[in-house]
């Protein structure tokens, strides 16, 4: 639909690299510039994915790129974090004015910034861990694979397309029915579950007063709110770990 949903009005489009893969980018980028527009890459979830061997936050999938560095990401620190990437010598210089409140230096303030540093303190975080991050992406991988050869006959368990390399940032199945009652089981079985995302976006209120969505305009985000289940994934999780999660889930599904 993206294409025809493009309007005098669209400034940008920000595709979303969901739970640790990329989105498909030579179609995105096709429309992009076929129409002319800003391409912001939402690496939120995925830093250290991949798009046919390049990097997501690499500045080559749009014209700017952002992350998070939320303890809960794949890359986190011990507080709120993150980044932007960009190639583009100007959008450096204007995002450095906007992350400190649209100063120029000597506190002459050209635009409306914000406060958007990310402290020493966190810094130094990251950069120590980041020294096993392949390491720990690797890991992610691999409980992930293994999570769905033990699941893939009793859920819909997520897949991977071709043209991306993942680092699950979250690990998400879904269940045909029942997805509350299941999760309630699961709870009582001791296995903690998330859901990702309750409620699709264009159903939030805001969006529903000012652009005019309805149930039924993006019906795929809609059963996803109403199916999907977040298993236990992170860097260290062990396999014993994960046979806990497994054996519950074919307890209940059985």
């Amino acid at each position: 639909k993206l294409e025809s949903l493009i309007n005098k009005n669209t400034v940008a489009i920000i595709p979303v690299n969901l739970f640790g893969q990329c989105a498909n980018y030579d179609i995105i980028l096709d429309i992009a510039k076929k129409n002319n527009i800003f391409v912001i890459e939402d690496a939120c979830q995925s830093f250290g994915a991949s798009y046919k061997s390049v990097k997501s936050c690499s500045g080559k999938l749009g014209d700017i790129a952002v992350t998070s560095f939320f303890p809960a990401k794949p890359l986190g620190c011990f507080g709120d974090g993150g980044m932007v990437f960009t190639n583009n010598e100007e959008y450096y210089k204007n995002l450095k004015q906007l992350r400190h409140h649209g100063d120029e230096g000597g506190m002459v303030h050209v635009k409306l910034g914000t406060t958007g540093r990310l402290d020493n303190l966190q810094a130094g975080i990251l950069l120590e861990k980041f020294k096993g991050f392949e390491e720990d992406m690797n890991h992610r991988r691999e409980a992930a694979k293994y999570y769905n050869e033990k699941l893939k006959d009793i859920v819909k368990v997520p897949e991977v397309a071709e043209y991306t390399e993942s680092v699950h940032a979250q690990y998400v199945i879904q269940v045909k029915e029942n997805r509350d009652e299941v999760r309630k089981k699961l709870s009582e079985l001791g296995v903690p579950t998330a859901l990702y995302y309750p409620h699709p976006i264009h159903l939030a209120p805001v969006l529903i007063e000012k652009l005019g969505y309805k149930e039924g305009d993006m019906p795929k985000s809609e059963y996803a709110s109403k199916h999907n289940i977040a298993l236990p994934i992170d860097n260290d999780i062990l396999k014993e770990e994960q046979d806990i999660v497994i054996d519950a889930l074919k307890k209940i599904l059985k």
